[in-house]
Order: C-alpha cells, then structure tokens, then sequence
C-alpha cells in the first residue's frame, strides 16, 4: 500500500502589471506540489479570454483590478485561492482651440498650419500610453476694405458710418 500525503501551494504572476487602455497581459497560475491535475478558475471572467486555463489572456479596463484564481489539486482535493493586480492607465484627449488671421501660420507641435481645420498630435504620457491631442483651428473673418468717393459743397457734410465729415 502506498499513502501519498501531498500539499500543493501556488502563486499569480501577470507578465505586465501596469498597463495602458486597450492592451493586455498574460496572467499565470502557478501551482506546486500536488499530484499535477489541477483545475483553474479565475475571476473576474468577463475580460478574461478564458476562466478556466492556467495563463488566460486579460484585457482589463481602465483602473486598478484584481484577478483571483481557485487552484484545485483534482486528485487529492486541496486548494487554493491566489490573486494578482494589474493597474490600467487611460489614453488622454486634449482639445485646444486657436484662431489666426488668414495668412498666418499656426506653429502646431513644430508643424506649421495656416488651413482652418481639425489637426492632430500624438504623444506618449507619464506611463507610456497614448496622449492625443487635437487643434481646432479657425480664421478670423476676412473683412473687405471699401473705399468710398464723396464729393460735397462747401457747408454740406457727408454721413459715413454714423459719423458727419464737413471737409475731405
């Protein structure tokens, strides 16, 4: 007869703790000792793309979260429950607002612009993320210089824009 009295411990690792929005990272269980036929389940599921493997694939979202797996030895029935955090920073969006007068040129992030439009400038923040920034650009509007003619006699005056002009 042979008594096999085994204790199976583990751990949770991710390969990235700290993360920006949108990726992902490979979360690992890592159980030792035990008979080797171990179940997995993690939790929380819905970012993971499978509960119940040992090294799922995480797409967190934005914020701090922590994973948490149930290690089961199969055989001999122990358990155990582990966990691992993953931060995750945003990608930012600036709007800025400028107008020039027509002509002139706008220096956008070492780009010169004179067009009204909509520019964009890309970035990395303080954790390696994305930062993108748009320039709303507008003209002044453009105003025509008319140049009037006015002939008056003397004693008579000459209403230009609400004010009276008696002489040239």
């Amino acid at each position: 007869c042979t008594v096999y009295v085994g204790s199976m411990s583990a751990t949770a690792t991710a390969d990235d703790t700290e993360l920006c929005e949108g990726e992902s990272t490979t979360l690992h269980a890592l159980p030792t000792g035990g008979s080797g036929n171990y179940s997995y389940s993690w939790t929380p599921a819905n970012s993971l793309n499978n509960a119940n493997i040992q090294n799922p694939v995480a797409t967190p979202p934005v914020g701090n979260i922590t994973y948490s797996c149930h290690v089961t030895d199969n055989s001999w029935g122990s358990s155990q429950d582990v966990s691992v955090s993953i931060v995750v920073h945003p990608d930012e969006v600036e709007h800025t607002n400028a107008t020039i007068c027509s002509g002139e040129v706008y220096d956008f992030y070492g780009e010169a612009v004179s067009e009204p439009g909509v520019y964009e400038h890309q970035e990395q923040t303080q954790y390696g993320c994305i930062k993108t920034i748009y320039l709303h650009l507008d003209n002044w509007p453009t105003y025509d210089e008319t140049t009037v003619t006015a002939y008056i006699c003397p004693g008579e005056s000459y209403s230009f824009y609400g004010t009276n002009y008696y002489e040239s």
